[in-house]
């Protein structure tokens, strides 16, 4: 499983994009990769739908965004609470760490995601609050970056970048086969 994350025009749509024609060398639509988007902040059901979907996902999965991620850094820039209690993020947590998946975190320069951030508003209140995100994704980072594997994209380095998310993803693929056949 990879995970997509990072602040709204961080290129993870376009990372998506790119990982899905060098797995199958199709287009978009044409691919057998499980793709799945979070539903964003939701006022009730956002725990319910975060452990359902880990256990409906394929081994072959794509999560651009996932709320154990997400809503740590847009919960308390956008809303007055949390839409996850401390323990409901403990035990996402938990079933995360046990799947293992690839964070990949898109973090390009901050003056190309001001720019970004000029052309479109994904989620009302983002533009208000839009550098607090991406400080409050930053310092989230670090914290993750203990528990899980984690890769830093940053799509302004062009061709470079791509290989190394490409390197990374066949790495992931080939250590988690190995570990299923060590079970």
């Amino acid at each position: 499983m990879i995970v997509l994350e990072g602040p709204d025009g961080a290129g993870k749509t376009t990372l998506l994009e790119n990982i899905i024609k060098v797995w199958h060398g199709l287009p978009p639509n044409n691919y057998d990769v499980q793709v799945i988007h979070s539903p964003g902040p939701l006022e009730k059901g956002l725990y319910e739908w975060s452990m359902k979907t880990l256990k409906q996902v394929k081994p072959v999965c794509i999560l651009d965004r996932f709320p154990y991620f997400s809503e740590q850094v847009y919960g308390p820039a956008l809303r007055p609470r949390a839409c996850m209690t401390i323990l409901e993020f403990q035990a996402l947590k938990e079933r995360l760490t046990k799947i293992s998946p690839l964070i990949i975190y898109c973090r390009p320069p901050m003056a190309v995601l001001q720019v970004a951030r000029r052309v479109r508003d994904q989620m009302p209140g983002v533009l208000d609050h839009y550098e607090e995100i991406v400080d409050a994704y930053d310092r989230a980072y670090a914290s993750w970056i203990k528990d899980f594997r984690i890769l830093t994209f940053d799509h302004t380095r062009g061709d470079e970048a791509y290989k190394m998310v490409r390197y990374a993803i066949e790495t992931y693929i080939l250590e988690e086969q190995r570990g299923s056949l060590m079970l």
